[in-house]
């Protein structure tokens, strides 16, 4: 029979693991996040002029970045999510 100490135990080594996983995904969603709503301000402006300058805008270094941001940081949150899904099922199953 499985004690109340070993469960809390386990636990807590579950705990300290997602959280150790989990601030990497935080940075991530953040670093997408931010690079999505920089990009459509700096390189693709919500304006008339915007259409315009835009073929100007995007070859532009930082705009070439926040490109890199935004799709890296789109790949990175899908693995994760498969990581996880993989991860939660090997919990259940073992």
């Amino acid at each position: 029979m499985i004690s109340f100490q070993q469960v809390k135990e386990h636990s807590k080594q579950m705990a300290r693991f997602i959280w150790s996983v989990g601030k990497i995904y935080i940075v991530w969603v953040l670093i997408y996040y931010f690079a999505s709503n920089y990009y459509s301000y700096f390189c693709a402006p919500n304006t008339l002029l915007g259409i315009f300058a835009a073929p100007f805008l995007v070859p532009l270094p930082h705009c070439v970045g926040l490109r890199w941001c935004i799709q890296h940081g789109a790949e990175v949150i899908t693995a994760m999510w498969v990581i996880f899904g993989s991860w939660l099922i090997t919990q259940f199953t073992n």
